[in-house]
């Protein structure tokens, strides 16, 4: 057997990234079906708050990791906690509540975590350059992807809950991407690349 001293083979991974610490104690309060008293800080929230979890989820998505569960107060409603954004983590004596919700299927509809109440499912039409097109192909966007070849790329139809992460994943896309439906989609699209074309123009001006 041939001895290498170097490695051959990596993961994508983020040795830096924020709240990782915290995996491993949400991962057991969910296997050994723990509440959660956790302090977290939200993005738009100038102070970390404290709150009680139920956890009943983890998932990761675009290099980060995100807890799913429940609070008490607001039973009816998926919370959804970034690692990133929590600053400590205790478990709490308070009765564990269970989650009903199947997973796989809360989040098969979506792109990414975030799952908007009042979402509805839709059929998302986009259209891809030539020059994108072989990415698109061989690493679909969505598991409902059908493609259709098209004189300058090809049509891609979707059936998801339009969110954030479906909208920041188009933009990201620039140019070698246009929505063709559902028309709100496309003209929320539309605008948030105008405003950033105007961004732009205020620079060289």
């Amino acid at each position: 057997m041939i001895e290498r001293k170097t490695e051959i083979i990596s993961f994508e991974s983020n040795v830096d990234l924020e709240g990782i610490e915290y995996l491993t104690p949400i991962f057991n309060a969910i296997i050994n079906e723990r509440v959660l008293s956790v302090e977290y800080q939200d993005f738009k929230s100038e102070k970390s708050y404290p709150l009680t979890f139920h956890p009943h989820y983890l998932k990761q998505y675009n290099n980060r990791w995100f807890a799913f569960g429940s609070n008490p107060k607001n039973t009816d409603i998926i919370w959804n906690l970034a690692l990133d954004r929590i600053k400590s983590v205790s478990e709490s004596n308070e009765k564990y509540i269970p989650s009903e919700t199947d997973w796989e299927d809360h989040f098969f509809d979506i792109i990414g975590v975030t799952r908007p109440e009042d979402g509805e499912l839709q059929e998302v039409v986009l259209e891809f350059s030539n020059e994108l097109a072989p990415y698109i192909k061989t690493k679909p966007i969505h598991p409902t992807q059908k493609y259709t070849e098209i004189q300058n790329g090809i049509e891609v139809r979707i059936k998801v809950i339009p969110n954030y992460e479906l909208k920041r994943l188009i933009i990201s896309f620039g140019e070698q991407a246009k929505v063709i439906l559902p028309e709100d989609l496309k003209k929320n699209i539309t605008d948030k690349l105008t405003l950033a074309s105007k961004m732009y123009k205020t620079e060289s001006s």
